[in-house]
Order: C-alpha cells, then sequence, then structure tokens
C-alpha cells in the first residue's frame, strides 16, 4: 500500500523529469480521496512526504523494483538538472539540502533494497546512472556504510550476507583458470546486489594466495558499472587496513599480502574500465604522511597499464637499449613483452590530469625519498631502508617517464614549474627537479632552432651547429641564472653554472645514439618476418 501510495505521490514529477524519450509508460491515476497528501511538482516537494514515507519502507523498497527505478530516475534528473550549483545563495542552499537528503535515502533505503533483490543487474545499472554523477568521495562513502553499517541494521540483511559469504567461499574454492566463465558468470550474479561482501571475501582469498590473481581478474568481466566501482572502493579499503602489517615478521621485507594486492590492481585497473582517481589519492595521502610502502600500488599500476617496466638486474643490452628513443626501450629494453597500452595509458593520464595529480604525485617521491632515509630510517631495518629508497627512486623514474611520454608537451610545460620553483619552493631534490624539467628544456631548444632556422634560410653544415648552440644559451640563460641560488658561493669556485646545468639537462640519448642496440632490434625483427 505504501508503495502504491508513493507511485502516486511522484507521478507529476516523474512524468516531468524522469520518464525516458520515446516511452510513454503507464500513467498513475491521482488519488480521488481529500484527505490525500499533495503529488510531488517540483524537486523540493519530495522533502515535505515522499522522503518520509520512503524512510518508513527501509529495505522494503526491493519488493517494488519499479518503484526503485522510478527513485533512482528521479535522483538522476535531480543531479543533471541542478549539479550542486544554485544562482542565488538561497537556491544554492536548498540544493544542497536536498543533495543530502538524497544521500541518505541512497544510504537508507536504495542500498539495502539492492541488496535484497535477487540478482538483478539492470536496477544496478539503474542505481550507477544516479551513482555517476556523485564525486567519488561521497560514492565511497556511501559504499563503506554499505559494507561495514547497513548488513548488521536489518535481520534480513543479516541472512543475505552469510548466504552471499557461503556462496562466495563455494566458487573460490573451485575457481580455475581452466573454468573461469563459468566462475565469472556466478560472480557476476552474485555481484549484482551484494558487491561489497562478495569483494571483500575475494581480496581476502587473493591475500593469501597469490596463484588466484590471474583467474580471478580474468573472472571479473561479467560485472556491471557499480560493480567496477565498488571493486575499487574495497581494494582501497583493503589495502588502508590498519591491523595488516606492511612488514613481515623480519621487518626487512614487504609483506606478502600487499605484493598480492598491488599486483591485482594493476591487472585489474588494467584491464577493466574502473576509475582511477580514488587509488591514486590513496596512494598520494599515504605519501603525505610519510608511507613509502604503497608506493609498490602505483609501480604496478603504471607498469601493467602503460608497458613501463622497473628492471632491477638489467643486462648491458638492456641498458644499451635504454638511453634510445620510446621504441627502443619497449622492444630491448624490458624483460616483459609490451602489450597494447594505448587505452589503458590513456586512462592512467586522464585519471592523473582531471584530478591534478600527476605533479603533486611527482613532488611527494621525490621528497620521499630523502624522508625513507632521515625521517623513517632510526627506526627501519638498513636492508628495509635501501629497499624502500630503490623504490621511491625507480617509480619516480617510471612515473617521470610516463609523464614524458604520454602529455602533451604544452600539457607538461604547463604543470611542471620552473626548476628555482622546484627546489626553492618544493623542496625537491635537484637531481629530481631536473629529471622533471629535461623534457621542457629539450622542447623548447627544437622550437627555438626551428624559430632560428626560419629567419635565416641556410642549409651549410656550420650555420645550422651555430644556430643549435645560440637556441641552446638562449633556453639555457635563464636556468644558469636560477642553479646559483641553489647552492653555497663557494660551490661555484670549482665548477661553473653552465656546466652544472648542462650536466643535469642531458640524458644518454643526447650524448650517443646506441646504433648496436638499434640494428640488433632491426634484425631480429627480420629474423621473425623470415620464419
Amino acid at each position: 500500500a505504501l508503495c502504491q501510495l508513493l507511485h502516486v505521490m511522484i507521478e507529476p514529477l516523474y512524468r516531468r523529469v524522469g520518464v525516458l524519450k520515446g516511452a510513454k509508460g503507464a500513467p498513475v491515476p491521482p488519488l480521488q480521496n481529500k484527505r490525500a497528501p499533495k503529488p510531488a511538482e517540483h524537486f523540493e516537494d519530495l522533502r515535505k512526504e515522499v522522503f518520509n514515507m520512503l524512510c518508513y519502507l527501509g529495505p522494503h523498497l526491493s519488493h517494488d523494483p519499479i518503484l526503485f527505478a522510478k527513485v533512482l530516475r528521479l535522483g538522476k534528473a535531480f543531479m543533471k538538472e541542478y549539479q550542486l550549483d544554485g544562482n542565488k545563495q538561497e537556491d544554492r542552499e536548498k540544493t544542497e539540502i536536498l543533495f543530502s537528503c538524497l544521500l541518505s535515502i541512497t544510504d537508507q533505503v536504495l542500498l539495502p533494497s539492492l541488496s535484497l533483490m535477487d540478482c538483478n543487474a539492470c536496477m544496478s545499472e539503474e542505481l550507477w546512472g544516479m551513482f555517476k554523477t556523485f564525486p567519488y568521495q561521497h560514492r565511497y562513502r556511501l559504499y563503506g556504510q554499505w559494507k561495514n553499517e547497513t548488513y548488521n541494521s536489518h535481520p534480513l540483511l543479516v541472512k543475505v550476507k552469510a548466504q552471499i559469504i557461503d556462496r562466495a567461499k563455494y566458487i573460490m574454492k573451485r575457481l580455475t583458470k581452466e573454468n573461469v566463465k563459468p566462475s565469472g558468470r556466478q560472480i557476476g550474479k552474485l555481484s549484482h546486489s551484494n558487491p561489497t561482501i562478495l569483494f571483500d571475501y575475494i581480496l581476502s582469498q587473493i591475500q593469501k594466495y597469490d596463484n588466484l590473481i590471474t583467474p580471478v581478474v580474468d573472472s571479473l568481466k561479467y560485472l556491471t558499472s557499480l560493480n567496477y566501482d565498488v571493486l575499487a572502493y574495497c581494494i582501497i579499503e583493503a589495502l588502508a587496513n590498519p591491523e595488516k602489517e606492511r612488514m613481515k615478521h623480519d621487518d626487512t621485507t614487504i609483506s606478502s599480502w600487499l605484493q598480492s594486492l598491488a599486483s591485482f590492481c594493476g591487472a585489474v585497473f588494467r584491464k577493466y574500465p574502473i576509475e582511477l582517481a580514488g587509488l591514486l589519492q590513496y596512494v598520494a595521502n599515504q605519501l603525505k604522511a610519510g608511507k613509502s610502502f604503497d608506493l609498490l600500488i602505483l609501480k604496478e599500476v603504471v607498469q601493467k597499464m602503460a608497458g613501463i617496466e622497473i628492471t632491477e638486474e638489467m643486462t648491458m643490452e638492456q641498458l644499451e637499449a635504454m638511453t634510445g628513443g620510446e621504441q627502443l626501450k619497449a622492444e630491448g629494453g624490458y624483460f616483459g613483452q609490451i602489450r597494447n597500452t594505448k587505452k589503458s595509458s590513456q586512462r592512467l593520464k586522464d585519471a592523473l590530469l582531471d584530478h591534478d595529480l600527476a605533479l603533486p604525485l611527482c613532488l611527494l617521491m621525490a621528497q620521499q625519498r630523502n624522508g625513507v632515509i632521515f625521517q623513517e630510517g632510526g627506526e627501519k631495518h638498513l636492508k628495509l631502508v635501501g629497499k624502500l629508497y630503490d623504490q621511491c627512486h625507480d617509480t619516480l623514474v617510471q612515473f617521470g617517464g610516463f609523464l614524458a611520454s604520454n602529455l602533451s608537451t604544452e600539457d607538461y610545460i604547463k604543470r611542471v614549474p620552473s626548476i628555482d620553483v622546484l627546489c626553492n619552493e618544493f623542496h625537491t631534490p635537484h637531481d629530481a627537479a631536473f629529471f622533471l624539467s629535461r623534457p621542457m628544456y629539450t622542447h623548447h631548444i627544437s622550437s627555438k632552432y626551428d624559430e632560428l632556422k626560419k629567419a635565416e634560410k641556410g642549409n651549410k653544415q656550420q650555420q645550422k651547429v651555430h644556430k643549435y648552440i645560440t637556441s641552446c644559451e638562449l633556453v639555457m640563460a635563464p636556468v644558469h641564472d636560477a642553479v646559483i641560488s641553489l647552492h653555497l658561493p663557494k660551490v661555484w669556485d670549482d665548477i661553473s653554472p653552465q656546466f652544472y646545468a648542462t650536466f643535469w639537462s642531458l640524458t644518454m640519448y643526447d650524448l650517443a645514439v646506441p646504433r648496436g642496440s638499434y640494428e640488433r632490434e632491426v634484425n631480429k625483427l627480420k629474423v621473425q618476418m623470415k620464419a
């Protein structure tokens, strides 16, 4: 009866904003009783009666999926129409109150009701239609309450939670590489209604048994968009678990559960279109707090999504290949085979730029490198300090290489400040500051050289060399002046600022072309073509 009354209450507003284009829908006739509450004509009217009625219904809204879908479409229409941005202060306040009411209804009614629906993928997608308009901070807060509080608030939900865990145990015990498809379909069915409980159990198994990573990643292809978003939240919650030790008992190595979770992160974020912003912000927050263990996650994500590998023990041939261009690095510099990473690296780049995390992560990694030694070094085993320092440095080089190769030159220059700002304001170590600035100098010198060539047309080799030297001097002159303030005056008695800046601004590729390495890779490809 309450559901039928709610259908009548929201009918005028739903007809105006909720009905899809081209759809007729079955109209709900108004009540003839004079005592009946007035139907909602505008979003503000929902606060008077409708939200209270929904709160009384609670999880039992699951008995009427049509009403559930209508409420979701009203929520989606509200977010589209207002987007929390009223023109007047009074309008903005009303909008924010309505938004907080919508979040409360989602927490107390919509999510518990979804948990009681049996494998309803359509409702999951409808819910995502509204959720994707929320910032990820609001979504993750709702997922956290859904996972940790909602299931204990109602007897029916307690029963559902026990059933889901029991079924998840049954599936995970039988999951292998051979039965990924049927197991994946079973996981998909369970996840439509209760993703938080299911993923919490799956992640706990991955942390114990790393051989499950590949079959689990392959089995997750039947999830809905909402499920993928919940999975991202569950991964972050598992990483942030304060009860888990990040070091093994010998205090010299990183715990295996963290390594397994980092490997799973890289694989699952590469394969599926999951939002990265929350995970990247989590890593940045950990670095702000002076904790460098979670850099392992960023390292795995960049390696899997962008194909940029960090290798500890490289052969001489690989070292030579790493002094070449991007293609030579990909072909001859890495142990693993680099697959097509164009789409995944684009997603990673977009996540970094949209949330302005590219430069902060670089700066935090550069600062944390020294912090590992001077702030944490006294408390940790020397072997672990060395490993964390190397991890900081390797991830900075890997991440900086990703930004330099994937960002357009204009984007890169716009985001990375000058060398004196990096060193004096952000206290970035000098080698890291020059590492970040290097691509800018190369671009500025090339641009200036092209300008000089257009201004004076001359094809003689000597003229070209002179123009290139002139362009280098024009671009690097401000850098020479800037580096003087980085050291004490007596340092410049033994070395000139020009030599110092030149040393740090060049790469091996600027000094020598690895012709032997190029020929070796070309010959390999020729042999493959003949085979």
